[in-house]
């Protein structure tokens, strides 16, 4: 089923909704351990995961399959990448962009076709970016916003895979890097958090193409993790406050614009990737405990 103001299964696709509990299950490990990766959910429930940095920078890509609880490897990116964005697209392939390796910023973008298992090049981003965020939009586009080449930057984009192109939006309100997005259920994007221990929040709104500030986050954070629920709230968990990692976990209503305190992972992570499963619960895996260990756990909430 799709929800509201979301015409499209890959971005929050749901096969119940399933009342979630508030607990955090071990699953399989990926293959390798990753910080500063990107994960998207596909169109058939499973989740894609690339690039990010394990001591180097990688272009390795895996599925986690949550029927099976397994990992599989899948087709390498065209090029090794920490800290890119992804996004699903509503024909079910998964755009990938920015990223840098050392001081190599990139403003790369490629498309994942899990149906033929390959990578295609797409547009360039107007300007180089690691560390931005994605979401996908209702209409099929994705906003990709924020990120640093050197210096943090406030720009705003939008891909359009209908036609191949980027365009300029409003700029948010500061410049973010390691900054979080969600999609919400009413076509609006929640960012939140972002470089070193924001706990703003903001609501981008494509239909007016402007930024509104929101309920800010019950503590900074920089290098946390969202993915939406299928009830339409959004899950935020992890990070790094400004002087300490954590395992806390948030959830936002935007219906209330209240925030939560839910279980806490069930260890300390910053720069980790989450995504939603088809079923309404949310994988998070991998990240940093220190910046300097990498690690290759997984987790499901819900």
């Amino acid at each position: 089923m799709t929800l509201p103001g979301l015409n499209t299964p890959p971005i929050l696709l749901a096969k119940a909704r399933r009342v979630l509990k508030d607990q955090w299950t071990v699953v399989a490990n990926m293959p390798g351990t990753r910080m500063h990766h990107a994960a998207a959910p596909l169109s058939d429930g499973r989740v894609l995961v690339c690039g990010g940095y394990d001591g180097s920078s990688r272009n390795t890509a895996w599925i986690y399959n949550p029927s099976t609880d397994s990992w599989s490897s899948v087709a390498n990116m065209p090029g090794a990448r920490r800290g890119p964005a992804a996004a699903p697209l509503s024909d079910g392939r998964v755009l990938v962009c920015g990223g840098n390796v050392s001081a190599t910023f990139y403003n790369t973008a490629w498309i994942y076709n899990p149906s033929t298992n390959s990578w295609s090049s797409v547009r360039n981003m107007p300007g180089a970016r690691t560390f931005p965020a994605a979401a996908p939009l209702s209409d099929g586009r994705v906003l990709v916003c924020g990120g640093f080449d050197g210096s943090s930057h406030n720009t705003a984009w939008i891909y359009n895979p209908s036609t191949n192109s980027w365009s300029s939006v409003a700029n948010m309100p500061e410049a973010l890097r390691e900054h979080a997005a969600a999609p919400l259920s009413d076509g609006r994007v929640l960012v939140c958090g972002g470089y070193n221990g924001r706990s703003t929040a903001w609501i981008y709104n494509p239909s007016t193409n402007n930024w509104s500030s929101i309920a800010d986050m019950p503590g900074a954070r920089r290098g946390h993790a969202a993915a939406p629920l299928s009830d339409g709230r959004v899950l935020v968990c992890g990070g790094y406050s400004g002087s300490s990692h954590s395992n806390t976990a948030w959830i936002y209503n935007p219906s209330t614009n209240n925030w939560s305190s839910i279980a806490d992972m069930p260890g300390v992570r910053t720069s980790h990737a989450a995504a939603l499963l088809s079923d309404g619960r949310v994988l998070v895996c991998g990240g940093t405990h220190n910046d300097s260990s990498h690690h290759n756990t997984a987790w499901i909430y819900g």
